[in-house]
This record gives structure tokens, C-alpha cells and sequence, in this order.
């Protein structure tokens, strides 16, 4: 993570030193909704790879720089985003498979923050509306959810208990947007972006109430539908 840092860091020291030379930069501020896809957002028990995720939220920091005359231009953005885990469905899953058991689940959210650099082209539609697709790779910093299943029957309680672990993976982003003039410095930003990775969780810990330990490797297919609005803003 410190390495992260770091890397940001200097990343947006050379955007501002290149800003100080030039006008074609434009800032968005984006926020949105997340929707998981594909086995991120299975929820069947059997399946090795569900992720259980549900829709949850996504916010982007974009810098754009178009090119001198033309209609390409490049592009650096920081996303962050969370996925709740369905805690009902999985209780109700586990309650499926053994009947006998009454389960109570709790989790936190699947996790993930990315800093992708890409292509953009801008078409104009009107006037005021520019069409913009694109296309990002880069890096994802994910954090797989901390999650505790309880079991109980008649008078007796047991628990079992993954822990949160953290990776990263390659990641890209393939999208379009649409951008509406609102004055000479700003702009109301839409996108609908495929943002998708495959960390690989390293040594998850899980824990039970019998005293049990082990660890285990977690591959998840992170794949989701981002939908957001925002502001842009020329420099």
C-alpha cells in the first residue's frame, strides 16, 4: 500500500507540472452506482467462485488531456468502489444445504481502488454534446470481505470466520461517456463503464469456534457495470 501511495504521489506531480504548460486538461468528479456481474455476483452456494456481491457505489477522479487539434485525447483516473456482500441470500443458501441450523451471517464489502491510464476520443453529437468512448488499464488494490458465519442448533452456537485480505491485480476499463456543455469551464459528465480484474487472495485466514485454523488462496473474478454522473471541470 505504501508503494501505492507513493506511486500516486508522484503521478499527480507530473499532471501538475504538465498542467502548468498547457490549457487542454480537463478535471471529472464522477460518482455513481456499481453493479456486479457474472460470478462477482453469483450467489449459488455451490459455486466456487460466487462472490455474493450486490450493487454498491463507484467515485472517479479523471484527468483528461486532449490532443492539440484533433479528436484524441489521454486520460489518468483514480476509481474507487465498494460491493456489499448479500448476507440474507447466503444465510439463506447455507440454511438450504443444512436445515437443521439456524445462520446468521455478517460481512463487509468487497473493496476495491484503481488507477488506470488510457485512450479517450472525443466525437461531437451537437454543439453542446460530445460522445466519448474509451479504454484504461492499470492497477486494482482490492480487499476481499471479512465474513462470519454463525450456526446455531438447539442450545448450542458455533461460528466460522474468514478474514479480510488484500490484493492486487492488473485491471482495465472499457466504457463510454457523454459530456454536455454547461459553460466555458464546465461540463455534466455521464459514463457507463466495464470495469473488470482477477486478484488472487493469498493466504486467507479462516477461523472457527472449535479452535480450528487454516488458510487458504482466493482467486475472484471482479466484474462490474459502473454507472455514474459528475462534473468536469477545464483547467
Amino acid at each position: 500500500m505504501k508503494k501505492l501511495n507513493l506511486f500516486l504521489t508522484l503521478t499527480f506531480l507530473i499532471l501538475a507540472t504538465v498542467n502548468a504548460q498547457n490549457k487542454n486538461w480537463n478535471l471529472g468528479i464522477s460518482i455513481g452506482s456499481s453493479f456486479p456481474l457474472g460470478n462477482f455476483a453469483s450467489k449459488d452456494i455451490n459455486n466456487s467462485k460466487a462472490g455474493w456481491a450486490i450493487t454498491g457505489a463507484n467515485f472517479g477522479l479523471k484527468f483528461n488531456y486532449k490532443l492539440d487539434k484533433g479528436y484524441f485525447g489521454l486520460s489518468a483516473l483514480l476509481n474507487s468502489q465498494f460491493n456489499p456482500i448479500d448476507v440474507d441470500q447466503m444465510a439463506k443458501e447455507s440454511e438450504n444445504l443444512y436445515p437443521d441450523y439456524s445462520w446468521k451471517i455478517d460481512a463487509t464489502s468487497w473493496k476495491t481502488n484503481c488507477i488506470l491510464f488510457g485512450a479517450f476520443a472525443t466525437l461531437p453529437i451537437s454543439e453542446k454534446v460530445n460522445f466519448e468512448p474509451h479504454g484504461m488499464i492499470g492497477l486494482m488494490i482490492s480487499n476481499s470481505p471479512e465474513i462470519t458465519s454463525t450456526a446455531k442448533i438447539g442450545g448450542n452456537t458455533s461460528w466460522g470466520k474468514q478474514n479480510e485480505t488484500s490484493a492486487s491485480s492488473f485491471a482495465y476499463l472499457v466504457g463510454v461517456g457523454f459530456k454536455y456543455k454547461l459553460t466555458n469551464k464546465l461540463n455534466l459528465l455521464g459514463n457507463l463503464d466495464y470495469l473488470g480484474s482477477k486478484p488472487e487472495f493469498l493466504n486467507v485466514e479462516i477461523t472457527g469456534s472449535s479452535g480450528g485454523r487454516q488458510t487458504n488462496t482466493l482467486t475472484q473474478n471482479i466484474s462490474n457495470l459502473n454507472l455514474s454522473l459528475g462534473i468536469g471541470i477545464s483547467l
